[in-house]
């Protein structure tokens, strides 16, 4: 039988089927998004992305784009004009300006920005590697080859030379070709390693803004030339709706705003493809392809960008807040927020009262995802589990779905999938509004080389519902029934169609025809005006559901109030601009009528709780006015069986109408964990299931309560042995975490997706706290068609610490740390290491500053800056360097301060190495960086200077990672006082007993090189020998660095003088400091050395500060006056002559060839006269080659590199150098440096230049010179990428947020 190819399941390419979008829109075609705007807070929208074009009624799609997180900014505040018919930029570029720009105040702002900057970490990534591949390595290989073909035809013709009796070889020749055959080799070993050593920082792009009179525009020069003629000119992405292209490799758009009042130039892209593919499922257009269509395809959206390039993507609380208030502005009608972070706290910081606000003062309708941390309870996060008026969205998987987009095996059901987040939040609301298809095939940026893409997550359900509110927002648009968000979310939410457990799916699956015919029948309903606040009125506090877990909840019948306060919409923001005063709006009148008019009769029900009703009594009635009303419901938690988990909700109804439409819930959970009993003998710490039957989506999860001193447990999961009820093999998804009260974002539940066979079993051994309870969640992977049966078993193990959960060990004694066994007998074998070191840097300066206000009427914000300074000794091999603030760090939409952000610099070029923001480990913003001083920026806001004034002597942590550092454990307080002895072994520790183990000091040669007091290390401690157990059964460990003093020596190691006790007289001392203050000011006056030679004719310190004054005289001298010049390059020639000669360089060498010296005193003196002569000779090849120089080439302004012969006094230098030094040493790189560079030894030169870059980073002049010898060695692709380098590397100021 021929098979039927036609019947495509095409709705699951973008689902609109299974909400009723498609038809609601083939009942209402007219209302399909138009008049509706959304604004997208997400990683930026492309403008040139395929359904982004426009709308169905024409008009553009994007009515705007703005970066909200300040990467794209531009410092424009540099102010130049056109000279000679060109315009210098800022990268040192000549820009040509076209003569059809019109400027008439001939004012150009320059500034210039990098295009990895701007790139998402994928497409930086690939541009990389294609500039590497096109740009580097064949030009790199080619000069490889090159290189390798004069070394060979060089040896070849040396040795044919040496062959040669007629060759007559010289020490001339002979330098001259030990020199030649050195720097091809250096050659050759420099371009084998330019990769490492010149980095690839990507196109540097000069930016040009000027006011033609009428509007301010810009332009970017990627050309990277100067032409401007083929650059496009762009204006604000609002008023002209253009957007241009960096370059057809990169293929990445980019859009404008001019900010001339802030010096700013905001160039806005996007920080990765989420933010065009979440922009495409709620809004794409298609008109020639209709079924890629996103849900309201008539829409138009803003683009406002809050995940942050500077932090691989990541919102910042900052860019929300900021996003708000453009959303404000706008009159947004909804927003689509696709992201979201887990909170441990309750309250709402400013980030979350900015979305607060613009619900419930806005009117604006807030649309985000649930999250993507299922199958677990209490995962949603911020804000859609922080803010009961926003609609926070979980992800469904239609049947369509499975067929179009995953193309499984078998007819699968549909679902909620395995990973989407489940309530309750810890503030005991369920967290989760409705749910929404959580996938789709839709529209990603140009740079990603497609035109659609596959991506599944409540970051897609989100816009597929945001996309479903748009359409039922448009109908009420064009039939004039006004709406706002109270009303909106109870009318979805009270038309849901139910698909799952309510802590997964809220409400159930959207209904769009069903909502909107809702707002119509209940468009005069006073109850569509309002929010019902609903509080738990005890401890903790900002509690908006029961949630009982806790023993003292569980244990007794107990009464619980709650608080109902009706809150009325005030309509008032919507018909003023920001900022405008609202005394005259009507809609104010209206609700203050509606305030006093409410009286209605309420029924509650518990509704969905059929195993709680008996155990729960709450009132049948309740009588609603405008005030808050107060009511118990009473729980006989302890009448409930163990070991179980309970939902259910109270729901209130208006008496009076037909629908029993619910008006608020109250949500109730209760986890009743299961508990050992203490009777029960050591092998009962487990607890089995057997033939547990799961089908496709199948989720058990089990509470229960770690008996005291268990501190890991162990799931193990097979199939059944027959296997006669699995019909594959099947997959299982599987979270356990600890239900704490205090979650954070670090305390990272245990996931792992297995698929298990016949033949095997699944392990997983998991971190438990005492006394808690701890979930394990076994679900079958929705993507899993079919059924199957397995068997479980948890098992409890414990090595319990009693000295806590974090220990702190000192250099200064040994610590001690007491380890029971309470469960059962244990195998024990303690082991520390430690893998960072923390530097804790105290702020050197402080400043507060006004910022830009956020959204609202009157207050301003403010934001701290803490600078902090740190040298880094060298470019670890092992580690890479981090931040982080203790007292502020992992809390980000609960932050009591709007944000937290760090930046860090070169101290000297001011170029930004690395940032992170709030959460600094688990994001983990690390790198290595070079030697050198650093500048780190601390950024935080508040709206109360006393706030951050308080916060103005905050440390913050830096974090190196470092090779691992052991710390001995021994079993016996003797041996560790010895240091020597039997070490700790595997031991068994008998149950209910314990032992003492102790931890020895570190020795200093095992630090870290360069670490100092106060500093500590940071590292893990764990108790078990089973690897797999020691991977999660550890705790933090810190180890206090205090140093006391200097390392004591060995008794007779000190060599001693015998002239050692003979100390010199007051008078001596007196003379000879008023000699060295002399000396030390010869470099400074010019007329005092005739004057302190004549003294001190023999003293060689003498000379050498003369010199050092001349070399700095000739430093400001001009280019025309090489006589003076000339003049001071002989003298020093001569001084360093007449020095010379007053040192016995003989007795110096026949001194230094000794293996022992029998004086200390007498080898310092040596040790100071070989260091003039080094210094000495230094000073005289230099000047020997300057000279010739000048004699030479006269004054040459060209940046060529001009040639030398070697003369003989250069090569006596030469060879004088090479008997106290190793040539390449940097005490005589400045003869060394210029000997090379004159001489075009380019390898030798770079080398020396490199070296000396490594040891003074961040100066400019070495960087200019290693270009220089680029541009002379015809490398150009190294060359370019140098170039740009210098560009972005020397800032004339900090970049800020």
């Amino acid at each position: 039988m021929e098979k039927d190819f036609s019947n495509f399941p095409s709705n699951g390419i973008l689902p609109k089927k299974e909400t009723g979008a498609l038809s609601f829109l083939s009942k209402y075609p007219d209302y399909d998004g138009k008049g509706v705007l959304i604004a997208i807070l997400d990683t930026g929208v492309d403008p040139g992305a395929s359904g982004l074009k426009i709308s169905s009624d024409g008009k553009p799609k994007i009515v705007d784009l703005i970066d909200a997180t300040g990467a794209g900014n531009v410092d424009i505040s540099t102010i130049r004009k056109i000279e000679n018919g060109t315009l210098l930029g800022l990268t040192g570029r000549k820009l040509k300006v076209p003569k059809d720009w019109k400027n008439p105040s001939g004012n150009f702002y320059l500034g210039l920005k990098a295009l990895f900057d701007l790139c998402s970490k994928s497409l930086r990534d690939r541009l990389k590697k294609e500039r590497k591949d096109r740009e580097w390595q064949p030009l790199n290989d080619e000069a490889v080859y090159q290189i390798q073909t004069r070394l060979n035809e060089f040896d070849k013709s040396s040795k044919e030379s040496d062959s040669s009796e007629s060759s007559k070889k010289t020490d001339f020749t002979d330098l001259i070709n030990s020199l030649t055959k050195e720097d091809l080799q250096a050659q050759l070993d420099l371009l084998k390693d330019l990769e490492n050593k010149i980095k690839d920082v990507g196109p540097v792009y000069d930016c040009i803004v000027w006011n033609d009179g009428d509007t301010w525009r810009s332009c970017v020069d990627t050309t990277e030339k100067g032409d401007l003629e083929k650059c496009k000119v762009l204006t604000n992405y609002k008023d002209s709706f253009e957007y241009a292209t960096f370059g057809y490799t990169d293929m990445l758009n980019y859009s404008v705003r001019i900010l001339p009042e802030e010096n700013l130039l905001e160039i806005v892209t996007d920080s990765s493809s989420h933010g065009t593919h979440v922009a495409s499922i709620a809004t794409g257009y298609y008109p020639d392809n209709p079924e890629l269509n996103g849900v309201a395809p008539g829409a138009q959206i803003i683009s406002i960008k809050i995940g942050d390039n500077r932090v691989n993507g990541m919102e910042t609380g900052f860019a929300l807040v900021n996003a708000c208030r453009y959303v404000a502005e706008y009159k947004c009608d909804l927003v689509n927020y696709s992201f979201g972070e887990p909170v441990c706290l309750s309250n709402l910081g400013p980030a979350l009262t900015a979305v607060q606000d613009l619900v419930e003062k806005f009117g604006v309708i807030f649309v985000t995802s649930a999250g993507n941390n299922g199958p677990g309870i209490e995962t949603v996060g911020a804000p859609g589990g922080s803010i009961p008026t926003v609609v926070s969205v979980a992800a469904y998987v239609t049947t369509d779905m499975i067929k179009a987009e995953h193309s499984l095996l078998g007819s699968g059901n549909s679902m909620l999938f395995s990973w989407s987040s489940r309530g309750p939040c810890i503030d005991g609301s369920w967290g989760v509004s409705v749910a929404a298809p959580g996938g789709a095939f839709a529209a990603v940026p140009n740079w990603s080389q497609r035109g659609t893409q596959l991506m599944s997550g409540t970051s897609m359900a989100s816009p597929n519902c945001c996309g479903c509110l748009a359409l039922i927002l448009c109908g009420l648009k064009l039939t004039g029934i006004e709406f706002n968000p109270f009303g909106v979310k109870r009318a979805i939410e009270n038309t849901a169609l139910p698909v799952d457990e309510a802590i997964g799916c809220g409400a159930g699956l959207i209904q769009v025809e069903k909502a909107f015919d809702y707002l119509v029948d209940y468009k005069d309903s006073i109850f569509q005006k309002i929010n019902f606040d609903i509080r738990y009125v005890g401890k903790p506090n900002n509690k908006k559901g029961i949630y009982l877990k806790n023993d003292d909840e569980l244990s007794q019948t107990r009464d619980y109030l709650i608080a109902i306060e009706p809150i009325f919409f005030e309509n008032t923001t919507r018909s003023y601009l920001v900022n405008e005063s609202a005394k005259s709006d009507t809609n104010l009148l209206k609700v203050q009528q509606d305030r006093i008019s409410l009286n209605r009769k309420l029924v509650l029900s518990l509704e969905d709780g059929d195993a709680l009703k008996s155990f729960i009594d709450y009132p049948e009635h309740l009588y609603l006015v405008n005030s808050t009303r107060q009511f118990h419901i009473r729980i006989r938690a302890n009448e409930l069986e163990g070991g179980k988990h309970y939902f259910t909700c109270l729901k209130a109804f208006d008496l009076e109408d037909p629908k029993r439409a619910c008006l608020f819930k109250v949500p109730i959970t209760i986890i009743k964990p299961f508990t050992f009993d203490d009777k029960k003998t050591l092998n009962d710490y487990e607890i089995e299931y057997k033939n547990v039957s799961f089908k496709q989506g199948q989720i058990y999860r089990h509470f229960i309560r770690a008996p005291l001193a268990a501190t890991h447990a162990e799931l193990v999961l097979k199939t059944d042995q027959d296997g006669s009820n699995r019909d594959h093999a099947p997959l299982f998804f599987i979270q356990t975490f600890t239900l704490e009260n205090f979650r954070t974002p670090t305390d990272e539940a245990v996931e792992e997706i297995y698929r298990l066979n016949l033949s095997n079993e699944f392990k997983l051994k998991f971190k438990v706290q005492s006394n808690k309870i701890f979930q394990v969640t076994i679900a079958k992977n929705w993507s899993n068609i079919g059924n199957c049966s397995a068997s479980y078993k948890i098992r409890l193990n414990g090595l319990y610490a009693q000295n806590g959960h974090e220990f702190c060990a000192m250099s200064s004694q040994p610590y001690r740390i007491d380890i029971g066994s309470y469960l059962r007998s244990e195998e024990c074998e303690p082991s520390v290491s430690y893998k960072h070191i923390i530097q804790p840097l105290r702020p050197h300066e402080y400043q507060i500053e006004k910022v830009k206000p956020s959204m609202g009427i009157i207050k301003p914000i403010y934001q701290l800056i803490l600078s902090y300074n740190f040298h880094q000794l060298k470019k670890s091999k092992s580690g890479e360097v981090g931040c982080e603030v203790p007292f502020l760090s992992n809390f980000l939409y609960e932050n009591e301060f709007q944000s937290i952000f760090w930046m860090m610099y070169e101290s000297n070029s001011k170029k930004m190495v690395l940032s992170g923001d709030a959460f600094p480990i688990v994001y983990k913003y690390n790198k290595t960086i070079d030697k050198g001083d650093y500048i780190i920026r601390l950024f935080v806001r508040h709206e109360k200077i006393e706030s951050l004034e308080k916060l103005k002597e905050t440390s913050l942590y830096l974090r190196h990672s470092i090779s691992t550092v052991s710390q001995d454990v021994y079993s016996s307080q003797v041996n560790v006082m010895r240091g020597s002895g039997k070490k700790a072994s595997l031991e068994k520790i008998q149950k209910n007993n314990s032992k003492s183990y102790f931890l020895q000091p570190i020795s200093d040669d095992k630090l870290p090189k360069g670490a100092t007091n106060g500093q500590f290390l940071s590292g893990e401690i764990s108790f078990f020998k089973d690897s797999a157990a020691s991977k999660v059964d550890n705790y933090k460990i810190l180890y206090q660095i205090n140093n006391h003093g200097k390392k004591v020596e060995k008794h007779g190691s000190k060599k001693t003088d015998s002239n050692e006790h003979k100390s010199k007289s007051d008078e001596e001392k007196l003379k000879e400091t008023l000699r060295d203050t002399q000396v030390s000011y010869v470099q400074k006056i010019d007329s005092l050395f005739e004057t302190v030679r004549n003294e001190y004719p023999d003293h060689v310190p003498v000379y050498l500060n003369r010199i050092q004054f001349l070399e700095k005289k000739n430093l400001t001298l001009k280019k025309d006056e090489s006589e003076k010049i000339l003049q001071n390059l002989n003298e020093i020639i001569n001084l360093t002559k007449t020095a010379l000669d007053k040192i016995n360089q003989d007795a110096i060498l026949k001194f230094l060839g000794q293996k022992n010296h029998e004086s200390d005193e007498e080898k310092k003196e040596f040790d100071h006269q070989k260091s003039w002569v080094i210094e000495l000779l230094a000073c005289q090849g230099a000047a020997l080659i300057e000279k010739q120089l000048i004699e030479i080439h006269g004054n040459n302004d060209s940046e060529e590199i001009r040639k030398i012969e070697i003369t003989d006094e250069i090569q006596l230098v030469y060879k004088c150098i090479q008997k106290f030094i190793d040539i390449n040493d940097d005490k005589v790189s400045k003869f060394v440096l210029k000997l090379f560079l004159h001489l075009k030894l380019f390898g030798k030169a770079l080398k020396v230049l490199f070296k000396q870059l490594e040891e003074k980073p961040g100066t400019k002049t070495i960087d200019q010179s290693i270009l220089n010898v680029l541009r002379e060695m015809s490398l150009r692709h190294a060359f370019n990428y140098h170039e740009s380098n210098i560009a972005m590397k020397y800032q004339s100021k900090f970049v800020t947020l």
